[in-house]
């Protein structure tokens, strides 16, 4: 008993269930199989669709109890910089290991940044990471690129490219390196945090 997918002749491709079984004559000698085959497409393509909307339907679950996490952190925060490590701490356990938020006062002062990672060893070394290597407001990628622009910046993938590209920007190639494989960052988006005065960070 199997499954398998077929090519018609018109190029259309189908799902057949298939059901066999050997036939033996009186010595229990091999004489020849018997069987049949089903064309499935339709249950295969219901299959696929009630998957398809089972996943939409996990999708919309999480990110409302992600909005609903982001709403009661913004009604218990005292600060914005309480603000900004509760939508972290939110965003780890829903988007990702990482999460950090580059935050640029309306004062001028320098950029605040909060980090959250699954392992809470990890964020102290990130936080400390961004203390080693400033913001660059001028940086071509990344969250000086997405807070300048206001556009959000997606990679889906971090290939050996990208890293030889940011290992050729750095200062301290080495340091660089150390960075890249502690932080095993597979793939990362850049969200602009926007106020009513416009885009003031990113996520």
């Amino acid at each position: 008993h199997f499954e398998h997918r077929a090519i018609w002749p018109d190029g259309t491709t189908r799902w057949l269930e298939c059901r066999g079984q050997v036939t033996v004559d009186e010595a229990g000698a091999f004489t020849g199989t018997v069987g049949c085959a089903v064309d499935i497409t339709e249950r295969r393509n219901d299959e696929r669709r009630r998957a398809a909307a089972f996943e939409r339907e996990r999708w919309l679950r999480d990110r409302l109890e992600l909005l609903v996490r982001l709403t009661d952190a913004a009604v218990a925060a005292d600060d914005h910089h309480e603000l900004m490590r509760a939508v972290a701490a939110a965003a780890v356990s829903k988007l990702g290991d990482w999460c950090s938020i580059h935050y640029v006062p309306e004062t001028g002062a320098g950029v605040e940044i909060v980090v959250a990672h699954s392992d809470p060893a990890k964020a102290e070394w990130a936080e400390a990471l961004a203390r080693r290597f400033p913001y660059d407001p001028a940086g071509e990628r990344g969250v000086p690129a997405v807070i300048r622009s206001g556009a959000t910046e997606l990679i889906e993938r971090v290939d050996d490219a990208l890293i030889e590209a940011a290992l050729a920007r750095s200062d301290d190639p080495e340091a660089m390196r150390e960075i890249l494989d502690t932080l095993g960052v597979t793939s990362a988006i850049t969200v602009p945090l926007a106020t009513k005065r416009g885009v003031r960070g990113a996520m």
